[in-house]
């Protein structure tokens, strides 16, 4: 599916939830409810608000380091929209490094759209995609890729599907890099 940011697409709101309306080249109308509830939007767009140039080259940016890791265009189209409404309006949350481990050389190069993984200390590996690779914090802020993930069983702390995480660059890795490593195994 192609779509033009000059057809038809909106930012608006559905089942309380973020939303997006698209019109694809083909003269389609799609609707996509992002993962965020307006509670966690710390801006909201107004009801029916274009997609202004910013929100394409964003959405260009997260669909096109997804489509590196083989996903397919319907995924990569659904995170890249969720990726994209985390980056420009849902809340920052509270550094999480301390879960996971540092690198012990130098930080990777990483840029905003790449697919990264977080390996826990617990055991758990967080696949998320880069929303910025440096904030006013110096933090990297990143949208969970998994279904769910577990920070700490014993404090109850989880995430799901979506959410923000902001970790130390050093904690951030390439994607899957250390699968076979005794520190990391499949959430």
């Amino acid at each position: 599916m192609k779509i033009s940011p000059q057809n038809d697409c909106k930012w608006t709101y559905r089942n309380n939830r973020l939303s997006v309306f698209l019109t694809s080249d083909e003269n389609v109308s799609y609707i996509f409810e992002t993962h965020y509830r307006v509670s966690d939007l710390y801006v909201r767009p107004a009801d029916n608000s274009s997609f202004c140039i910013q929100d394409a080259c964003l959405l260009t940016e997260f669909q096109e380091g997804l489509s590196k890791v083989n996903l397919n265009d319907s995924a990569c189209l659904d995170l890249g929209l969720n990726a994209l409404a985390c980056s420009r309006f849902v809340r920052s949350c509270f550094s999480t490094s301390r879960y996971f481990y540092m690198s012990d050389s130098q930080y990777i190069r990483f840029n905003r759209g790449d697919v990264v993984s977080l390996y826990a200390k617990n055991g758990n590996i967080a696949d998320c995609i880069v929303i910025d690779p440096c904030d006013g914090n110096s933090l990297t802020r990143l949208m969970l890729l998994n279904p769910s993930f577990t920070f700490d069983e014993t404090a109850g702390l989880k995430c799901v599907l979506g959410s923000m995480i902001r970790v130390n660059p050093a904690c951030v890795y390439d994607f899957r890099c250390n699968v076979h490593s005794q520190h990391a195994r499949y959430a």
